[in-house]
């Protein structure tokens, strides 16, 4: 039988922490506070990391402190090109 990550069953709200930490080193710590607060799961904002950090060697450094708790990724793109039409 597989791991359950989600425990539907208990007694409180889910704490899902979201972190828009601009480097590895303040991402690590606001997850290892928020582990130590109780969090379920992160919300990791890639866009707001310098790019830098971009690489998978510093995801698995960061991912490692999580403590095999769920873990949620966004990137979103840059409003590099404002020239594009509008369309509704």
């Amino acid at each position: 039988m597989g791991i359950n990550l989600y425990n539907f069953s208990k007694k409180k709200p889910y704490f899902t922490v979201s972190i828009n930490d601009s480097t590895p080193d303040e991402t690590i710590c606001t997850i290892r506070n928020t582990v130590f607060d109780g969090a379920d799961s992160f919300l990791i904002h890639l866009e707001r990391m310098q790019e830098e950090y971009h690489n998978e060697h510093v995801l698995e450094r960061i991912f490692a402190y999580a403590e095999d708790k769920p873990i949620m990724t966004l990137n979103y793109r840059p409003k590099k090109n404002r020239s594009l039409p509008m369309t509704i």
